[in-house]
């Protein structure tokens, strides 16, 4: 375990060379960058982060991008966890509600003429 939490920039980095996803692309640049970028990871709280829930459900984005923004957030602040020792992770979803995804349970099925029409 390392001691000293990184900025959030820094921690994403790292994390996204572990996933392949580079920084600071994405829902990470207009999302997490502009409000945590530069602090400390350890100075992120969850009031922060319900915050940024509740932004970006004002912003008219539906609950399951919402819900994929807090997913990102949570798999960012959970390695910090993990490597510099944070006591918790302030997007857990125990601290922070998630908004509510409904599914249809239906689903559209094609034919194989179908799919191929669309390749």
């Amino acid at each position: 375990m390392r001691s000293t939490p990184p900025s959030i920039s820094t921690d994403v980095r790292a994390v996204g060379r572990r996933i392949g996803v580079a920084w600071p692309d994405g829902q990470l640049k207009s999302t997490l960058g502009p409000r945590f970028a530069d602090r400390p990871v350890a100075s992120i709280t969850p009031a922060e982060i319900a915050a940024m829930r509740d932004e970006l459900i004002a912003a008219g984005l539906k609950p399951r991008t919402v819900v994929r923004h807090l997913t990102v957030a949570h798999g960012i602040l959970r390695h910090a966890v993990r490597e510099y020792g944070l006591a918790r992770n302030p997007a857990s979803a125990e601290l922070v509600d998630r908004p509510t995804v409904r599914y249809s349970g239906e689903f559209q099925t094609l034919e194989a003429e179908e799919l191929a029409a669309l390749a």
